[in-house]
């Protein structure tokens, strides 16, 4: 970090005109920079560290924006720093958070961010909080000011099932995708449609909750109702929902020609790139390997059946 403190220390010496503020640019790369820094150092050090830019801004009379706000919380989440995220959106016994002291409002991309900070914090609680309608810090409600104005997209859903597979919670994540006893589910709510990459959060969330039948469902039913492809990574998370099940559905998946014979095996060399695994396999040309845990699912696989790896 000593180029970041010699970065910031020689914006002291920078003449301002009157009305004039430092742009945040330099003040945004220091937080960025704090999470890179080596990897021996604890998330107290790197917290710490980003803290400490932070405590530029009065310094230096720079006028933070909103990738401030969002880096910072890219800090927080990596740290598992819940209340310091807390404390930049929402005032706290009376005190104005940071973005009211900033005179910045929050922006849906924020309120995304924060989910992350509740995944990585196992704040399912406060996650509901910013979704739900009725909640005081509902991020539509909390903030009617924004402009334009907050409204979930398909980045909130996907994190809102990220905190769902942190803290093993199924119902709320099928509360969010589908309609239950007549009630539409927060997506119908939201005017938003599943699409493949919400399917496939999905069934992270079918995994860390051992729902192998919602799972199967989903797959087999529920995504081609919607017109949704079903491609490689949903495959892949499929097998790993149940690991007992891997087996068969390797042999269940390759006599179907889902999976090519081999299953990226040669000689003693195991490929892990879709391409060399799946049949269906499709990234316009970009090379793209399988989920980690669906390739040791897959050494594994082939080591039971007693093939040699040697280089995976």
């Amino acid at each position: 970090m000593t180029d970041v403190w010699r970065l910031l220390d020689n914006l002291k010496n920078v003449k301002l005109k009157q009305g004039d503020s430092i742009d945040p640019s330099p003040l945004n790369v220091s937080l960025i920079r704090s999470l890179t820094i080596s990897p021996t150092h604890s998330r107290v050090t790197i917290f710490a560290n980003a803290t400490k830019v932070l405590a530029f801004i009065p310094k230096l009379g720079i006028e933070p924006d909103l990738i401030t706000c969002i880096n910072f919380l890219s800090v927080c989440a990596e740290c598992t720093e819940y209340n310091d995220a807390e404390a930049l959106l929402f005032e706290q016994n009376g005190n104005p958070s940071l973005m009211q002291q900033w005179g910045l409002t929050p922006d849906i991309t924020i309120c995304n961010a924060s989910l992350t900070v509740c995944a990585k914090t196992g704040r399912l609680d406060k996650a509901r909080e910013y979704l739900l309608s009725n909640t005081a810090s509902n991020m539509q409600r909390r903030w009617p000011q924004a402009t334009p104005p907050i409204k979930p997209n398909l980045i909130t859903c996907t994190n809102f099932l990220s905190v769902c597979a942190e803290c093993t919670e199924y119902n709320d994540a099928e509360a969010l995708l589908f309609e239950h006893n007549g009630k539409p589910s927060l997506m119908q709510q939201w005017g938003l449609t599943p699409d493949i990459t919400i399917c496939n959060a999905y069934l992270i969330v079918c995994a860390k909750t051992g729902r192998f039948d919602k799972a199967v469902t989903l797959v087999g039913k529920q995504m081609p109702a919607l017109g949704i492809k079903v491609n490689f990574v949903t495959y892949s998370l499929l097998a790993i929902v149940d690991i007992n099940r891997f087996g068969g559905l390797i042999k269940k998946w390759t006599k179907e020609g889902v999976l090519l014979q081999h299953l990226g095996l040669h000689g003693t060399s195991l490929n892990l790139h879709a391409k060399d695994i799946f049949n269906i396999y499709d990234s316009k040309g970009t090379e793209l390997a399988v989920p980690f845990e669906f390739a040791k699912a897959l050494f594994n696989y082939h080591r039971n059946e007693k093939r040699t790896i040697y280089k995976a």
